[in-house]
């Protein structure tokens, strides 16, 4: 990739975000070496490596990346045969353990994560190194006692030696002529003898060997003859334990040496793993998505930020490669041109180099073979050269490679030299680049080159839209559409008399100010569609928000309903248990004591008896009665409903049943003083057109009003309408399933012994469905297929419980 595009494009700090998101330096110099591929099937890889990480850390933020270390030195040096240091091998260790941790986490993971699962299996641990390595040294480095039978019996022999030495030496500090003689009653060591301070005058009171003396001269630093031979004793002793320390850490070098191939290979996986995890970090902060990767040379932004602004970015959408390859941008200065024109070169780079764009859903990217950007900022630093002559060298360039397969971005095109002859030249370098297959992204304050787009083929106009009202750029990229630069009004608003601007205008000529009313004309026009579109869309909204709540409420009211038929039911079971148990008590007592009672005696039982069955009767009517009232609030909240008006009632009518609790249609029209026919559910039943309401506003049907309780007032109307049958052809398996529940309540409230529900043969679903669905339902008692003359297999025919 060229480097210059790269630089101009800021793909360096990119570079740095991505690095300081690692957390090692292996990952890190990864990071700040990333370069763009140009093989597709490299970018999908490192796209997808990119998901898994940000995945990942998504799902187990506590990804157990701690504790590496970067000891390729160290290995590298244990390979040529050199002597680790302690730290260096415990370094290595801690990272292998670390690197162990790591490997589990991952492949402990699913399936879908098949790329950093075949990062992770490349990891070799070497747990024996670990633990050979922790074994011998301690956390400081310090190579441990049993590191070696040798070295625990040195150091053994050390300590008793040094036990020997001090025991002499204390007696004589503490001796009662030692005050005269010694500057301080201690024991030092120096040179690595044990010694004694001895004041200058005093000398020759310690025969013995002088190792040191004090920077005033005045004490002396005397190894007493008396320990000479035991110090050489020590001095021997702690050189062969120097050695063994020594043989020791070769040995664990060794074992580096050993596993040096494949040491180096985790830590190239850990570096790898360490990068993978930056990237999605790097996509989860900047709320990023993976864009779709295509073959062609074709892209699609939607909703794209820079990500490199800080602060609120308007995004940008557009596309380039299907319609049109080449598009010429057009606007006022400060307008977001170039911001627009370096976020189309940034995604490019970034897509390649298996980076997520900072975008919205469905932002697609063809892998281009090249990028190649002149954007004006890089030519400020050109030194030699003019301001044009500088951009025509790098456009020179640009045209020597360019073609199919690449992408060309152009910033200021033809600007720096006279306006007619910069404007033909950049005409003549776009057709060049549309002429050689390229994608090319142009801005530019020329109306030739506007024209040029209107006039060619798959070339596109785009503007960055300006409030001229305001003087302030929108910064929102306005495809289709050319911009104007806008310098009359801007002056305008600005202040400058408007005899100048006038004079001014009238200089531009006929041709170009009808262009320029043209372009103004178009733009007032989109502004026009923009604000009914964005009316539509708040009127779509605000339905969207009422039809939820709407739901909403349905849902709660469905609810409250359940609630209560649940609470109905518990009652009524409660009720009919304590009954049951009173009459069989009493039914006990009866056999228990017949033969001793008379007549009256039993006539008591007996009133007894009916006195607690009518009791319970009367608790369950009390509780249906409850059950009636609340559902009537219920579904008078539910439906707004009316008495109906003389000859109002017609086919087709919705009407409510109050004592069914249930929603209907009128199907049949009555004559006077006969029953309204209606269609309620999957049932028709004739009902008095007074005891119907006409509904003026229905969101939903709350269905019968008690289902499985035998309540009175609800059950003396029903039995009188419940159809023995029940048709469910042409539902879904979910509707009908629905209409069958409520259809057992209702037939086991009536009484009704045994119903056909129809359900036709067809593919056999909806039987089944049904089949299973009433094999467990608390009202059926049993069920078969119908007879010959009842429909066979394409009825089933319920038992119904009763009681």
């Amino acid at each position: 990739m060229d480097e210059r595009t790269l630089r101009v494009l800021e793909f360096h700090k990119i570079r740095e975000r991505l690095a300081a998101a690692t957390t090692n330096s292996l990952g890190r110099e990864l990071a700040l070496a990333l370069e763009p591929v140009t093989e597709a099937e490299g970018v999908f890889s490192r796209q997808r490596e990119t998901t898994e990480a940000r995945k990942i850390l998504e799902r187990y933020p506590a990804v157990p990346l701690g504790g590496i270390r970067d000891v390729r030195s160290a290995v590298a040096r244990a390979r040529v045969g050199s002597t680790l240091s302690p730290q260096e091998l415990l370094e290595v260790a801690w990272t292998m353990d670390a690197a162990s941790r790591l490997r589990k986490f991952i492949l402990d993971l699913d399936e879908e994560f098949a790329t950093m699962r075949g990062h992770a299996a490349k990891i070799s641990p070497q747990p024996s190194l670990v633990r050979e390595v922790t074994r011998c040294l301690d956390d400081q480095g310090g190579v441990v006692d049993h590191a070696s039978p040798l070295l625990a019996r040195l150091r053994a022999e050390i300590r008793m030696t040094e036990g020997r030495i001090r025991d002499q030496l204390d007696s004589l500090v503490r001796s009662p002529e030692a005050s005269r003689w010694l500057q301080d009653p201690v024991v030092t060591i120096r040179g690595g003898r044990f010694v004694v301070p001895v004041k200058q005058e005093h000398r020759a009171a310690v025969p013995g060997i002088v190792h040191d003396q004090s920077a005033s001269g005045m004490t002396l630093f005397v190894e007493p003859m008396a320990v000479v031979e035991l110090n050489n004793e020590l001095a021997a002793l702690e050189a062969k334990e120097r050695d063994e320390v020594e043989r020791i850490l070769r040995h664990l070098s060794g074992l580096v040496r050993v596993a040096c191939p494949e040491i180096q290979q985790t830590l190239e996986t850990l570096g790898a793993l360490d990068f993978a995890f930056a990237k999605g970090r790097l996509s989860m902060d900047m709320n990023a998505v993976e864009p779709e990767i295509n073959t062609s040379d074709y892209l699609q932004i939607r909703q794209g930020r820079h990500p490199l602004l800080q602060g609120r970015v308007v995004p940008i959408d557009v596309e380039l490669g299907a319609r049109f390859r080449t598009l010429v941008v057009t606007g006022p200065n400060t307008g977001g041109k170039t911001v627009s024109l370096k976020t189309i070169g940034l995604f490019a780079l970034m897509t390649m180099a298996g980076l997520h764009l900072p975008a919205g859903s469905g932002t697609r990217f063809g892998v281009f073979q090249r990028v190649f950007a002149d954007i004006g900022d890089e030519q400020s630093i050109e030194q030699s050269l003019s301001t044009f002559s500088s951009h025509m060298s790098h456009i020179v360039k640009i045209l020597e490679q360019a073609g199919p397969g690449s992408l060309v971005l152009l910033d200021e095109l033809g600007a720096g030299t006279d306006p007619v002859e910069g404007a033909s030249l950049g005409v003549a370098i776009l057709e060049h680049l549309h002429s050689r297959g390229a994608c090319t992204v142009a801005t530019t304050h020329y109306s030739e080159l506007k024209t040029f787009a209107y006039e060619h083929d798959g070339v596109e106009n785009a503007s960055c839209e300006f409030d001229v009202a305001t003087l302030q750029p929108t910064y929102r990229l306005i495809v289709g559409v050319p911009g104007s630069s806008c310098a009359f009004e801007v002056a305008e608003r600005l202040g400058l008399p408007h005899e100048i601007v006038e004079s001014a205008r009238a200089r531009l000529g006929e041709d170009r100010m009808r262009v320029e009313h043209i372009i103004a004309e178009i733009e007032r026009n989109r502004k026009e569609i923009e604000e009914d579109r964005e009316r539509a869309r708040g009127a779509r909204q605000m339905m969207e928000r009422l039809v939820r709540e709407r739901d909403e409420e349905a849902r709660r009211l469905r609810e409250e309903r359940s609630e209560m038929l649940r609470k109905a039911r518990e009652e009524a079971a409660r009720i009919l248990s304590s009954a049951r148990e009173n009459v069989a008590r009493i039914i006990e007592d009866l056999k228990r004591n017949a033969a001793q009672l008379d007549r009256s005696a039993v006539d008591d039982v007996a009133r007894r008896a009916r006195e607690a069955l009518k009791q319970a009767t009367e608790e369950i009517m009390k509780a249906g009665d409850a059950e009636t009232e609340q559902q009537k609030e219920v579904s008078a909240r539910a439906c707004r409903t009316r008495a109906p008006r003389p000859g109002e009632i017609v086919v087709g009518s919705r009407v409510y049943v109050p004592r069914l609790g249930s929603s209907g249609r009128v199907v049949g029209v009555p004559r006077v003083g006969e029953n309204v026919e209606v269609q309620v559910g999957a049932m028709r039943l004739f009902v008095p057109a007074k005891d119907l309401a006409m509904i003026d506003d229905e969101p939903e049907s709350p269905g019968p009003a008690v289902g499985g309780v035998t309540m009175a007032p609800v059950a003396r109307e029903k039995a009188a309408v419940v159809s023995s049958e029940l048709d469910l052809r042409g539902l879904t398996v979910e509707d009908a399933l629905a209409e069958v529940d409520k259809y057992l309540d209702d037939a086991c409230l009536a009484g009704l012994p045994k119903a056909r529900i129809i359900h036709g043969k067809g593919t056999g679903a909806l039987r089944q469905a049904v089949r299973e669905f009433v094999r467990t339902h608390p009202h059926v008692k049993g069920f078969e297929p119908g007879g010959p003359g009842e429909g066979g297999d394409g009825v089933t025919v319920v038992a119904i419980r009763g009681d």
